[in-house]
């Protein structure tokens, strides 16, 4: 939350595809760009 306010992160198009595609595979390299990501949107979460 952000002030308060409930804040959503999207993503759109290939970026979701290739999002979800990653979470499927079992790679450490995989696995290293979704803790990653994960981490950034919690950032942004914080502090949009």
């Amino acid at each position: 939350m952000f002030l308060g306010k409930e804040v959503r992160i999207f993503f759109r198009g290939k970026a979701k595809e290739n999002f979800l595609e990653l979470k499927k595979r079992d790679d450490k390299e995989s696995k290293a760009l979704v803790k990653s990501i994960e981490r950034i949107i919690e950032i942004l979460k914080d502090n949009p």
